[in-house]
């Protein structure tokens, strides 16, 4: 399963500019599966958040996840919802959070 989320892309934009998608969301248009009258009730606007309740079901509550960082009580650090520490161990959260993510492509 699959599930794409593009934050501040309106779904209009799906129809709107489809002759122009090539590659990846042409593919996922023509062979995948798209809902046109989903709805969320009270889906929260926090991209972490949202990605975690689109994906799980679960609200914060349930998911653990309140937010784009939290302070960890264990850790005794503030922690960011990308973060992965052993394999970033030297970067801080200000710079995760500026960093700026590649492209993505799909393949058959």
């Amino acid at each position: 399963m699959l599930l794409l989320v593009i934050d501040q892309f309106r779904y209009d934009y799906l129809l709107r500019f489809r002759d122009q998608y090539t590659g990846g969301l042409s593919r996922l248009l023509n062979e995948g599966a798209v809902f046109d009258n989903a709805y969320l009730e009270r889906y929260p606007t926090v991209t972490a958040i949202g990605h975690a309740t689109a994906l799980t079901g679960a609200t914060p509550a349930l998911s653990g996840i309140v937010g784009n960082d939290w302070y960890d009580r264990e850790s005794h650090k503030r922690v960011f919802s990308i973060s992965d520490e052993p394999t970033e161990a030297n970067q801080t959260v200000e710079k995760r959070a500026t960093h700026k993510a590649g492209d993505v492509t799909l393949s058959r």
